[in-house]
């Protein structure tokens, strides 16, 4: 799921930088792909829930299940908004070279770079990392 999001911004930033806007016409297909891992991950984590052996076969926690079932929701609402930009740029690709400037659009690789350093450090599970990338996200939210 993170693959599919990082790569369609990366192509978003490749259109804003003069690339080839044909970059982005599978956004359809690839917010159909995150959304269809939604759902096998919410059956997944409804079966570890259900069952404890499954769990145990999977060798996951409840708990673990829960960060799974949470990080799957952001990462799909995260390519709704990418698709959503992508339609309008799409749509509006006249505006493109306005829109490279203005702020939103700026910070994308810091967003990024944000991005990663969560999805690494979920795995690493270093509380310190996860906290600054998390604090940079929710930053960039509001500028």
């Amino acid at each position: 799921m993170y693959l599919l999001v990082s790569s369609l911004v990366r192509d978003v930033q490749e259109v804003f930088s003069g690339g080839d806007i044909d970059f982005i016409s599978d956004h359809e297909d690839r917010e159909s792909e995150v959304d269809g891992l939604l759902y096998l991950v919410e059956r997944q984590i409804r079966i570890v829930f259900e069952s404890y052996q499954a769990a145990s076969r999977l060798n996951v926690s409840r708990g673990q299940a829960l960060e799974f079932a949470n990080l799957a929701r952001c990462l799909e609402r995260m390519m709704d908004h990418v698709n959503n930009l992508t339609i309008f740029i799409i749509e509006h690709n006249e505006h493109i070279p306005r829109l490279n400037l203005t702020p939103p659009i700026q910070k994308l690789p810091l967003w990024q770079e944000s991005l990663k350093e969560l999805m690494i450090n979920i795995r690493t599970q270093d509380s310190h990392r996860i906290e600054t990338a998390r604090s940079q996200l929710k930053t960039l939210q509001t500028e």
